[in-house]
C-alpha cells in the first residue's frame, strides 16, 4: 500500500504533539510532505524533526497549499483560522483531518460543512 502524503498545517503546541507522538505511529502508512506554521523557530524545529527540506517548510499556509502535492491535510492551528485552511484544502481537492473544534463560530462551521460537502471531500474532526 502506498503511503498517504500529508500537508501539516501547524507545527507548535498541539500540532507539535501530533508530529512527535501521533504521526510516528503511522510511518508505514503516512508521510508528512509539507509543513506550515507562522512561527519560523517552531517551523524549523518541527521541520528538522521530520527531516523536511526547507523547500517543504512554509510560514504562509496559502503558499504551502500551492506548492505541496499531498493527498490530504491535517489542520492543527487556532480555531479562528480553521475556515481559511479548510477553504484552501477544498480548492486543492484535499481530504481534511482536523482537531476540534471545527471552527470558532457557528457561521464558520456552516461554511466549512457546505464547502467540504459541496466538493465531495471527506473531513474528520477529532
Amino acid at each position: 500500500m502506498a503511503k498517504r502524503r500529508c500537508l501539516m498545517i501547524g507545527a507548535g503546541g498541539m500540532a507539535g504533539a501530533w508530529i512527535r507522538r501521533f504521526y510516528p505511529n503511522f510511518r508505514d502508512r503516512v508521510e508528512i510532505v509539507g509543513l506550515a506554521d507562522i512561527k519560523p523557530d517552531v517551523l524549523k524545529d518541527a521541520g528538522d524533526f521530520l527531516d523536511l527540506p526547507s523547500t517543504r517548510r512554509f510560514t504562509d499556509m496559502r503558499a504551502a497549499f500551492q506548492a505541496v502535492d499531498a493527498d490530504y491535510c491535517t489542520i492543527v492551528i487556532p480555531p479562528a483560522a480553521h475556515r481559511d485552511a479548510v477553504m484552501l484544502a477544498v480548492e486543492r481537492k484535499m481530504d481534511i483531518f482536523s482537531e476540534k473544534p471545527i471552527a470558532d463560530t457557528w457561521e464558520a462551521c456552516v461554511d466549512i460543512y457546505r464547502a467540504v460537502k459541496g466538493a465531495g471531500l471527506r473531513m474528520l474532526v477529532i
